[in-house]
């Protein structure tokens, strides 16, 4: 009964708060980096679509409402639902364009990953907050979700004149009033409530001139003044990055601002708009954190299912910044390290199915180093034009730029762009868990022919089939020569005249696909160890065995682990009758064994 008297409730919540479009937040908070305390009034500006009497916000219960302001008169008429609903009941229904105020104060929490924290840095304390995913109601009366904007905010800050404060958007004014300071700051673009952060501390504010074509707009810096000389040496490669992601995606979308970033104690870093707060300049951090203003900040993930729309594509384009830059050099280990890091996990999607967990959401492998090398699978796949075109296309989609999209709009560009159906793609890779292990063999048929057979198994059960483009280089005496091998199935043979009898051969030597490449055969037919020898690697009927009498029986696996066939050694075994696929042939003796690898056609 309780269960079905919430569900009505939240029901009439959402149904209250989806019929106001909240528009402007104009915010003044007085902090003291010194105290966990926060004294402050948030304005939210509204207008409804339909009539209503209720305003659904997001407050913790723990801090203490001063007064609530609308029409001039204070309103005692409110009350919390779990987790974190503040219902303000009006005294009368909401006009069309209206606005409230909330005034509070007191000691916010810290949850998740950081919401409002106070530290020192050397012997000067700190203040910032992060609120991602849904730490805003820790700290201030908010509008968390991932459906509504507003169209601009206004943020004050006073604190001790020997601090300086800093939000989003562009330093307005600056007032001194006795022992304090009032920084006043104007964001105006659409912005989530995720994406609005405060730091209080003794900063040293150093600025950058970046030109963008015919505009000039600043790169703030705000740095602690013990590592303010090492910050400024690391910083000056950010103009490079940012030409390149506005070569690649289009103009930084908040140029007629600025972008700045922050030094905070966070261990990595947070795209707040506008201003990135960051541990300490680290080159591909801040590559990832920029990356986020195209995607994430300009288009915002719908949902936090959809999550890896942000994280993937920051972690990618990080990537693309040592693809172009640095001369190239750290390109190939970003991706073995994010292959590697991909390929850790044998199940799990990229796709969030628990939002209720903090960890799951925040998957390095899954929703930052998968969904990356995801995108790097499909760009491949598709191709460099069709890639970036998509890309560009969904950032300056009129439905989505400044607004929220979800993992369809991305897929339907992606198509758009190819003229490709990805559903299989988006189904083995977005909602689909794991990635293949290939196991390859090749034999000279003669005629200069070689026979590539193809094999793999997959990590998941859930996903069994992975329909991907597979690149090997055959590797001659003196020539070599690469092959794409359109694999649709977990056993697939194919042909190729190469003109030259290979030696050797490497899987996926450009690092294009999420996969593991073990058990792969040699050009040899004939397997040798010692004392034993079986042979053919490739065989649809009988394996031939050359054994000494140490070896007494033997057993076939296959490539789960499971023994298949076994029985009395002799020179000849029939394997007819196992299905098609990869193999491990293993001669048992007293105390020592041998295992070979084969195929059966």
């Amino acid at each position: 009964m309780k269960k079905i008297v919430l569900l009505i409730f939240c029901l009439a919540m959402f149904k209250a708060n989806a019929v106001v479009n909240y528009t402007y937040q104009n915010a003044h908070f007085t902090i003291d980096p010194n105290v966990k305390f926060i004294r402050g009034s948030v304005t939210f500006s509204f207008n409804t679509l339909s009539l209503t009497d209720t305003l659904v916000l997001n407050l913790s219960s723990t801090l203490v409402i001063d007064s609530i302001v609308y029409h001039h008169q204070n309103i005692t008429n409110y009350f919390y639902t779990p987790p974190d609903y503040f219902n303000v009941v009006l005294p009368q229904q909401a006009s069309a364009y209206d606005s409230i105020k909330i005034a509070y104060h007191g000691l916010p929490n810290t949850t998740g990953l950081g919401s409002f924290s106070q530290s020192f840095h050397g012997n000067a304390p700190i203040v910032c907050t992060l609120n991602q995913p849904y730490g805003s109601s820790d700290w201030m009366p908010s509008i968390n979700n991932l459906r509504q904007k507003f169209d601009s905010i206004q943020t004050a800050i006073t604190c001790p004149s020997i601090y300086t404060a800093v939000t989003n958007g562009r330093l307005k004014s600056t007032v001194v009033n006795g022992t304090n300071k009032t920084f006043t700051y104007i964001h105006q673009y659409p912005i989530a409530t995720y994406l609005f952060g405060i730091s209080v501390t003794n900063y040293v504010r150093q600025t950058l001139n970046f030109v963008d074509g015919a505009t000039l707009f600043p790169i703030e810096n705000y740095v602690y003044p013990e590592e303010q000389t090492d910050w400024m040496n690391g910083v000056q490669q950010l103009p490079s990055v940012m030409h390149l992601f506005d070569s690649l995606f289009g103009d930084y979308p908040f140029k007629n601002e600025q972008y700045g970033m922050a030094q905070t104690n966070y261990a990595g870093g947070m795209e707040h708009q506008g201003i990135t707060f960051m541990g300490s300049y680290n080159y591909e951090i801040s590559a990832h954190e920029l990356a986020h203003h195209w995607f994430g900040n300009k288009v915002t993930c719908g949902s936090w299912h959809d999550l890896w729309l942000n994280e993937g594509f920051a972690t990618y384009l990080s990537g693309l910044a040592y693809q172009y830059l640095q001369n190239g050099i750290y390109w190939k280990p970003f991706l073995q390290g994010r292959m590697g890091s991909a390929t850790e996990l044998t199940e799990g999607s990229v796709y969030i199915d628990d939002t209720t967990s903090i960890d799951r959401m925040f998957n390095d492998k899954l929703t930052y180093n998968k969904a990356a090398m995801v995108l790097h699978q499909l760009r491949f796949i598709i191709g460099d034009s069709a890639f970036f075109s998509a890309c560009r296309n969904y950032l300056n989609d009129s439905n989505l730029a400044y607004g929220f999209a979800f993992t369809s709009d991305l897929k339907q560009h992606f198509e758009a762009s190819s003229g490709l159906n990805l559903s299989y793609y988006f189904n083995q890779w977005i909602y689909g868990e794991g990635y293949p292990t290939y196991n390859i063999a090749t034999s000279d048929i003669g005629n200069g022919i070689t026979e590539v057979h193809i094999n793999y198994t997959a990590s998941a059960a859930s996903t069994p089939i992975f329909k991907l483009p597979v690149q090997i280089k055959f590797i001659g005496q003196n020539s070599d020569s690469t092959i794409v091998f359109n694999c649709e199935n977990t056993t697939e043979n194919f042909q190729v005249q190469l003109g030259f009898v290979p030696q050797q051969f490497i899987c996926d030597p450009e690092l294009n696909i999420i996969a593991k490449s073990n058990a792969m055969l040699g050009i040899n037919e004939f397997q040798t160890k010692k004392d034993c020898t079986v042979f053919p690697t490739l065989t649809s009927g009988n394996l031939n065995i050359s054994y000494s009498k140490m070896y007494k029986q033997y057993q076939i696996v296959n490539c789960s682990g499971a023994i298949v066939k076994y029985g009395s050694l002799k020179s000849s075994i029939s394997v007819s009758d196992l299905e098609k696929g990869m193999y491990f042939f293993k001669l048992l003796g007293n105390n020592t064994s041998e295992n070979f690898k084969f195929i059966k056609q």
